[in-house]
């Protein structure tokens, strides 16, 4: 039975020459494959497919950055520099919440493969932490239903792991209910 969550503890990606961040997913269900990566800065994909198509990809990278000055900006930064790399019409990025974590969301539009692009650029609220988490979520269309659920579980922690709900629900990880605007 292949497996249905994900846990890699701070120490762990830390003994893999990461940042000491911790990371936690769960799957919805029936559907979604979860693929663990045993080396290099990502540390997880899952993808969904129907009918031999995929309809969507998550994947999740740790990576290294130095947080205590200007943290919100470097985190900005890293949304925007991941979703330019994807090539396509960018947004820019808006803040997000989860538990224990925040940081900022981007998306783009591309042509071709998987077109709506959504990536979240998040560190754990613990001042003595040494980098972030990089999502990117890759569709087929401007809603994927496995991935708004992962992102629900999403539980990012550093050394001192603290999962407080945010203040505003609202603002917890999540692809937009807005759909892309069209020209």
């Amino acid at each position: 039975m292949p497996p249905a969550a994900f846990k890699l503890s701070a120490t762990a990606s830390r003994q893999r020459g990461l940042a000491a961040i911790g990371v936690e997913l769960e799957l919805p269900g029936d559907g979604v494959e979860l693929e663990p990566v045993a080396s290099g800065t990502t540390v997880v994909r899952c993808s969904e497919q129907h009918d031999g198509k995929i309809v969507g990809e998550l994947a999740v990278d740790v990576f290294r950055a130095e947080l205590v000055i200007d943290r919100d900006g470097l985190l900005e930064e890293k949304a925007h520099d991941a979703a330019d790399a994807e090539r396509g019409r960018v947004t820019p990025p808006v803040p997000v919440s989860l538990p224990g974590a925040s940081g900022f969301r981007a998306e783009v539009v591309r042509s071709g493969g998987l077109p709506y692009v959504y990536v979240f650029a998040v560190a754990p609220h613990d001042l003595g932490v040494d980098g972030g988490v990089l999502v990117t979520v890759r569709c087929a269309s401007p809603e994927w239903p496995a991935a708004d659920a992962i992102l629900r579980t999403l539980r990012v922690a550093g050394r001192r792991a603290t999962t407080q709900q945010p203040a505003n629900d609202a603002e917890v990880l999540a692809l937009p209910v807005v759909p892309p605007s069209r020209r």
